[in-house]
């Protein structure tokens, strides 16, 4: 794939994300399925059922069961995510990894990207008491912490950091990439939980469609995020140039910002 790393606009991210996500369905939805679809299994069978919690909502077998359902998705998702990420920025630059790659690349940024996640859902929720406008802000200004992590390998506080520098101008298109994402992800649910609902329960066929949903506009989510990520280093840091220049042939290698 010949690189195109041009400045990009809204419009241009989202068809661009869209033609890359047609070009690569199945290996891109197999990256997520790996772990999603295990994880969907877990929660089905783990997850405490609506008479279960509208009997005793805070029992301590349901406390416990709704904690554990918590931290794997968040471990999940996670890895998924970062996987995600990976394969689109090999794909964007003209690198290709393969699955097996891109998860041991994310896997050994764990510990980073969950520290990120937990500084940032930390920051939100403080921006959130603050009047709720600060939470928001936050919440779209550190849309690029994993991508940070990933791309440049650099820690939790500096992902952090160099979210807030990218984004900052730009939350705008944040926002509308998040708005477009919970359109699609409602539209899906929706349509398959009609179909679910005609062969399991309501509880049952609700919780299928969202995961459903969730892996299917995962790769779209994560394929918006990094392109708007690349694009950002292109206005801001000139990173266009950096890669003309760059001798470096390891497929989605770490690029740091230029002057690190």
């Amino acid at each position: 794939m010949a690189l195109d790393l041009r400045p990009l606009t809204l419009t241009d991210i989202l068809d661009r994300a869209a033609r890359m996500y047609r070009g690569s369905f199945l290996s891109w939805l197999g990256v997520t399925a790996v772990l999603l679809v295990p994880q969907s299994i877990f929660v089905l069978a783990y997850m405490p059922s609506n008479s279960e919690m509208a009997g005793e909502p805070f029992s301590p077998s349901n406390v416990q069961r709704l904690v554990v359902v918590l931290l794997v998705a968040v471990l999940v998702v996670s890895i998924a995510q970062g996987a995600m990420a990976v394969m689109v920025a090999g794909h964007y630059l003209g690198r290709p990894v393969t699955l097996a790659e891109a998860y041991r690349r994310t896997i050994s940024r764990l510990p980073s990207l969950l520290g990120g996640l937990s500084l940032t859902v930390l920051l939100v929720a403080v921006g959130l008491l603050l009047l709720i406008v600060p939470g928001v802000i936050f919440l779209f200004a550190f849309a690029l912490v994993p991508a940070a992590i990933l791309m440049e390998g650099v820690g939790a506080r500096q992902a952090v950091a160099r979210s807030w520098r990218l984004t900052r101008g730009d939350r705008g298109r944040v926002a509308a990439i998040g708005f477009v994402a919970a359109i699609l992800q409602w539209v899906i649910s929706f349509s398959v939980s009609v179909v679910a609902g005609l062969v399991w329960n309501g509880d049952t066929g609700k919780q299928i469609a969202d995961q459903i949903a969730t892996l299917l506009v995962l790769p779209f989510t994560q394929a918006c995020i990094v392109l708007l990520y690349f694009d950002n280093r292109v206005k801001k840091e000139g990173f266009d140039l950096q890669m003309l220049m760059a001798s470096e042939s390891a497929p989605a290698a770490p690029v740091a910002p230029a002057g690190s």
